[in-house]
């Protein structure tokens, strides 16, 4: 029977001769053998079926999957949010030392972990970790606080901006209030000490910033599932490369499949493998280990599987580009860890230089980032529509990009 040309996905390639089916779909790979097409008339979906299977019977693949996130999430929640606000370290260096500077020593006491420090050993002990954060009451800032004035308080901050966010609300506050006492006292001293002796700033402030410093972790944690999803999203598309190798692309042009269905079907059963993924960690971390998801889990759901989708538009046109198994690996490690560095993943991107958040504009990390914070801010998806029509952006062209390359897919 003469041969007939195919056109698929990747390029044009000529139909084997029916009659060297025995050859071409040898038992020699078992996992995988399209003979069953034939034998069984193209029942659909069955790449669909298998992929789901080989990558659920692989031990590896199931712990980066699902092991792997939650571990790092839990790990990371816990570490950071043990103690609650009494677990953050606070220097305080008092030059002023009036009843007022020990006033608010004491109700800091209350709350925070406070330790006398000088001048010289501030920037050392940040450093160290030794403190989260320091403060300086310079000579004269209580007089010039019962006369009206606003004088400044000098703060030192630690690398770790979120683990002090709840401080600073407090502080802030509680200075506030201290400044409006001495407004109403209008300079009288013993009416500013009066107020101040029941001047109670209350835990409403310090619970609600509390609440958000704890969803910042939660966000911070969330980078995990994000660098899980992008690697799982890419090591499920080196199947592809397998049944490259194993010739399994010279097999399904001897059955009814096409490679358009090929391929759909192997997308198809990527996006339910990550979907899978994505729920089950979310129900893992928010039901087991009782990490703050935010208001609505769905749409962190759909905000991670966006993210999920470029994730394996990217993989696909990384096995357009490398061959084999190795310019895979090295592929992912020229393009993946720098996309997690860049898009906030390791560590905030307003630390990072302005040169380098402009670079991380450009990446998909980054966009998915800021979706889960809009989501676990409380914002509606309808208002996160440009962080889902950039992720949806990088899909199509991840997806152009693959199909770009021109080769025969059957040698």
């Amino acid at each position: 029977m003469p041969s007939r040309g195919y056109s698929m996905w990747f390029t044009t390639v000529r139909r084997p001769p029916l009659g060297n089916r025995s050859s071409v779909c040898s038992p020699s790979v078992p996992e995988f053998c399209l003979w069953l097409f034939i034998r069984e008339g193209g029942k659909p979906m069955k790449i669909f079926k298998s992929n789901i299977k080989r990558i659920l019977r692989d031990k590896a693949s199931m712990v980066s999957m699902i092991l792997v996130p939650v571990v790092f999430i839990s790990l990371y929640f816990i570490a950071n949010t043990s103690g609650g606000s009494g677990g953050i370290r606070i220097g305080i260096h008092d030059e002023d030392q009036t009843a007022m500077t020990e006033i608010i020593h004491n109700n800091l006491e209350e709350n925070f972990t406070l330790q006398e420090v000088t001048l010289t050993e501030i920037q050392g002990m940040l450093f160290s970790g030794d403190l989260d954060y320091a403060i300086h009451f310079p000579e004269g800032y209580t007089e010039k606080t019962i006369q009206g004035e606003t004088p400044g308080v000098e703060g030192y901050e630690s690398m770790d901006n979120q683990r002090y966010q709840p401080f600073i609300f407090y502080f802030e506050n509680y200075l506030l209030g201290i400044h409006s006492l001495a407004g109403e006292a209008q300079g009288e001293e013993a009416l500013f000490y009066q107020g101040l002796e029941f001047y109670d700033p209350g835990m409403l402030g310090i619970n609600y910033e509390t609440t958000g410093a704890t969803r910042a972790h939660s966000i911070s944690s969330m980078g995990f599932l994000v660098m899980g999803i992008l690697f799982f999203s890419i090591r499920s598309t080196t199947l592809i490369l397998k049944d490259r190798k194993t010739k399994i692309f010279q097999r399904i042009l001897t059955s009814p499949l096409s490679i358009r269905q090929y391929m759909l079907e192997n997308i198809l059963s990527f996006a339910l493998l990550i979907l899978l993924q994505i729920g089950l960690i979310l129900v893992i971390v928010a039901g087991v280990f009782r990490v703050p998801m935010g208001p609505s889990l769905i749409n962190l759901l759909v905000m991670l599987f966006l993210f999920g989708l470029s994730s394996i538009s990217l993989g696909i046109s990384m096995v357009s580009l490398g061959k084999d198994q190795h310019k895979m690996t090295t592929l992912t490690t020229l393009l993946a860890t720098p996309m997690l560095m860049l898009g906030g993943v390791f560590w905030p991107v307003e630390i990072m230089p302005e040169p380098l958040q402009n670079i991380g504009m450009f990446i998909p990390v980054t966009w998915a980032m800021k979706g889960i914070e809009g989501v676990m801010y409380g914002s509606a998806l309808g208002e996160l529509w440009l962080e889902a029509l950039i992720l949806i952006g990088f899909t199509l062209l991840f997806f152009l990009l693959g199909s770009w390359r021109r080769e025969d897919v059957a040698q």
